[in-house]
């Protein structure tokens, strides 16, 4: 059970870090007119991040699915006989 509340924290900790990442004072540091590879920096700033941010969430319930396979417990906490 203790594994279970210690990804909902990690998981609700990268959602806090996403709402920060998009909030104006960093989003304001990427806004300017300059452009990368033709892609302006606004844009290149949040697809990146949405990416890094999908792939972090991935992480954590990949790894979560991992523990829970390796202890032999089913999705509803059961053991596998």
């Amino acid at each position: 059970m203790d594994d279970h509340k210690a990804v909902r924290d990690r998981l609700i900790l990268l959602v806090c870090i996403g709402f920060l990442f998009v909030n104006y004072p960093l989003l304001s540091l990427f806004s300017s007119g300059e452009a990368v590879l033709g892609i302006p920096m606004t844009y290149l700033y949040l697809f990146a991040g949405w990416a890094i941010f999908i792939g972090a969430i991935g992480i954590v319930m990949v790894q979560e699915g991992l523990r829970s396979r390796s202890e032999g417990q089913r999705r509803d906490g059961t053991h596998q006989g």
